[in-house]
C-alpha cells in the first residue's frame, strides 16, 4: 500500500490518488483556524455557521 499526504486542497488530493495512492494522511485545520474564522463572521456581525 502506498500512504501519501493529500495537500491543502480537494484538487491535490484527488490529484494524490489518481497517482496511486492508497491512503491518504490529512491534517485537520488547528483550533486556533477555526476559532479566527468564527471571530471574522462574529465581527462582522454574521451569525455562526457550521460547515
Amino acid at each position: 500500500p502506498i500512504i501519501a499526504t493529500g495537500g491543502p486542497t480537494d484538487d491535490s488530493i484527488a490529484a494524490t490518488i489518481a497517482a496511486g495512492a492508497n491512503a491518504i494522511t490529512w491534517t485537520p485545520p488547528s483550533s486556533a483556524d477555526i476559532f479566527r474564522g468564527i471571530m471574522d463572521r462574529y465581527r462582522r456581525g454574521l451569525p455562526y455557521e457550521e460547515e
